[in-house]
């Protein structure tokens, strides 16, 4: 086996892989920008805001990972049905995943709900944090599902290779609505830590909307790779 380097590139397959990545790569970069946003923006309401975000983010990081963890399977199943040219089955692959990824977070966020203070309790024994820690959850928690379904629209984005629309709605759920709205709710209206908390669950309720309605009516079945590039 013998590894060279070659000038014959297909300037066609370049392009093709700029689409694909190129979104994948931003939504990288944006999303640990805004995290920074989002620190400084809780930072400015307090020590104890402060707190509770970093508990409750770290609670919250947790279901993230298991929701990356199911979603991918939805993304091979995905990939695996456009590659055989079965656009039906793709999409009843995404729907049928969108419903059980939702109806499981939907039943562990009930589940966890009424032990929020428990959990809380384990990071924390300041009135103040524990307060705002299960507030923070308190609100966080009933948006889970659709975040769910975001998550798995990612995923289907990527096993279709669609992943810009995907990106779009991170981006705009972000920026528009965690930063730009929990700012405006937070010190504009006077809300303080109540208003970033609920533009968080606001973003994830709006974001999984979208994405099952994308899921359900998108264009993502179409194939973008033509039969003779590769």
């Amino acid at each position: 086996l013998q590894i060279t380097f070659t000038k014959e590139i297909n300037a066609e397959w370049v392009r093709l892989v700029l689409r694909v990545g190129l979104p994948i790569l931003s939504l990288g970069l944006m999303n640990g920008f805004c995290f920074l946003v989002q620190q400084r923006l809780v930072n400015m309401l307090g020590i104890t805001v402060a707190t509770a975000f970093s508990i409750g983010f770290v609670t919250m990081h947790i279901a993230d990972s298991a929701l990356f963890g199911l979603t991918t399977s939805t993304s091979i199943m995905v990939g695996q049905s456009l590659g055989a040219e079965n656009r039906r089955r793709a999409r009843e692959v995404a729907l049928k995943s969108a419903l059980l990824i939702f109806i499981v977070i939907a039943t562990a966020a009930a589940a966890i709900y009424p032990f929020r203070r428990i959990m809380v309790d384990v990071f924390a024994d300041d009135p103040g944090i524990i307060f705002e820690a299960e507030q923070y959850l308190q609100i966080l928690l009933p948006s889970l599902p659709f975040f769910g379904l975001f998550i798995n629209a990612m995923s289907i984005g990527r096993g279709s290779g669609h992943t810009t629309f995907p990106t779009i709605i991170d981006i705009a759920r972000n920026w528009g609505v965690s930063v730009a709205m929990g700012y405006l709710l937070a010190f504009s209206f006077g809300m303080g830590s109540l208003g970033v908390w609920l533009a968080h669950s606001l973003s994830s309720v709006m974001c999984g909307t979208i994405s099952f309605l994308w899921i359900k009516y998108g264009k993502w079945t179409e194939a973008i790779i033509k039969k003779n590039l590769i």
